[in-house]
């Protein structure tokens, strides 16, 4: 039945449009923000522990007519449905069409959040759309779109450069396994290349040409780390050096016995929270006011404390990598369950709502929405499609393509690791989906 109306156009965009303006509504006034960059007034008093690129989209984004969060919210959820919309012309069976279908309608509300994770896949997934309708087109045309696509990819990695090789290597992925482009590897590479370091490239230029304030945000992975190993570690020399490089940041010197007591294994927030049974709390305070000294300082202890014992390193990276496996909290956005005292329009759309939105929640703490949950699925359907004739060889090698992804996007984020926050790996599950979804759909033999 399912599959007979989505062969119906008429009454899918229908559909999709009366619930589009249910979901519109419903998020009044907008979420997130990212760290209160809006209430800074110029670019030169904002600071570059979000990057340049929110602190500019987040600070200017006009309130003329609605709150901007609500304005940004609906921009980022239409640029991600017309992104599925060009994915979706692009697929041929009607079964991998419901699929997009109802995985893009579960990922609306996260994308609708002020965040950048959010504001990331909505751009890239339009970045994917354009790449993927640019296959059969006039030559002229194909090279815009690619270039155009490119450029979005470049745009997308602005919102988190530090992440911005992962999109790149599934992107490169998506150019290599599903359009037939014969494209030599320099071209490849240098695409890869690009897509990858340009954005981190283009946020360190734009945020010393706009004098944003040195925040030094890859200092929360050193101050994490150091706070493991000297609390968690075995060699006393490694436990030592941990703790000795922490004791700039500490608000009582020498207090380790509160950095300990406030470290926990879903990540570095404690070490710098108030904590009642903490004697000394926040424990530390971050480094800020362009201190690059101790900046520096922090980063060679870092380094050598990986240096003298990297198997303890490692192993506190596993508990990291647990974390990461795990993350959920994805959708979670206290304002969907605000009751709003607003006018008729707007309550019919928040009430409604709700009903899709408490089931999607319900899977995002089955931990659905998870790598641990796209590793599985991947390893399944590989078992399952190993017994059957009608996947081709090449689908068996997209979904390889799939499971080493997802690994290396978990061994990366859990190098990164600072926080258990699921809206850090749902861009990524989301992207992957959309990669086998695709593959799918052009492998598959004989599939009605």
């Amino acid at each position: 039945m399912v599959s007979q109306i989505f062969k119906n156009q008429k009454v899918i965009m229908v559909f999709s449009f009366l619930y589009l303006i249910l979901f519109i509504f419903s998020i009044y006034p907008g979420t997130g923000g990212e760290g209160g960059q809006r209430d800074l007034p110029t670019l030169s008093t904002k600071i570059d522990w979000w990057n340049f690129f929110p602190a500019f989209i987040y600070g200017y984004w006009p309130t003329n007519l609605l709150p901007w969060r609500y304005s940004l919210g609906i921009f980022q959820t239409l640029l991600f449905i017309f992104g599925n919309f060009l994915i979706y012309r692009k697929l041929s069976h009607n079964t991998s069409k419901i699929l997009l279908y109802l995985l893009a309608m579960i990922f609306l509300f996260f994308v609708a959040q002020v965040l950048r994770d959010a504001s990331m896949l909505s751009v890239y997934t339009f970045s994917v759309g354009l790449l993927l309708n640019s296959e059969y087109k006039q030559k002229r045309y194909k090279i815009g779109l690619i270039i155009l696509s490119v450029i979005t990819s470049i745009i997308g990695g602005l919102f988190r450069p530090v992440f911005a090789p992962l999109f790149a290597t599934l992107y490169i992925i998506i150019f290599w396994r599903l359009l037939n482009y014969r494209l030599n590897k320099i071209i490849l590479a240098s695409t890869l290349i690009i897509i990858a370091t340009l954005p981190w490239l283009l946020d360190q230029e734009l945020s010393k040409k706009f004098e944003l304030g040195r925040s030094f945000p890859q200092q929360q992975v050193m101050i994490y780390d150091l706070s493991k190993l000297g609390c968690w570690g075995h060699g006393q020399k490694l436990k030592n050096l941990a703790m000795e490089s922490l004791n700039p940041l500490l608000r009582e010197k020498n207090d380790f016995e509160s950095v300990c007591a406030s470290l926990t294994p879903s990540g570095w927030d404690h070490l710098r929270s108030k904590i009642e049974d903490v004697r000394s709390s926040p424990v530390l305070s971050r480094i800020a006011n362009e201190d690059e000294e101790t900046m520096r300082q922090l980063q060679k202890d870092w380094i050598s404390s990986i240096r003298i014992n990297p198997y303890e390193w490692l192993l506190i990276k596993s508990i990291d990598l647990s974390q990461v496996m795990f993350m959920a909290n994805t959708f979670y956005s206290p304002e969907f369950f605000e009751d709003k005292n607003l006018n008729l329009l707007f309550k019919t759309g928040d009430t409604i709502i709700k009903i899709p939105y408490k089931f999607v929640g319900m899977a995002d703490k089955l931990r659905i929405f998870s790598i641990v949950f796209s590793l599985i699925f991947g390893v399944l359907i590989l078992m399952v499609t190993g017994k059957k004739h009608n996947f081709s060889s090449d689908f068996k090698t997209d979904l390889n393509l799939f499971i080493a992804i997802n690994l290396v996007f978990l061994i990366w984020l859990s190098i990164t690791f600072v926080a258990n926050n699921g809206r850090y790996v749902a861009p990524y599950i989301y992207l992957t989906y959309i990669y086998l979804l695709m593959a799918r759909d052009k492998r598959v033999k004989n599939h009605v």
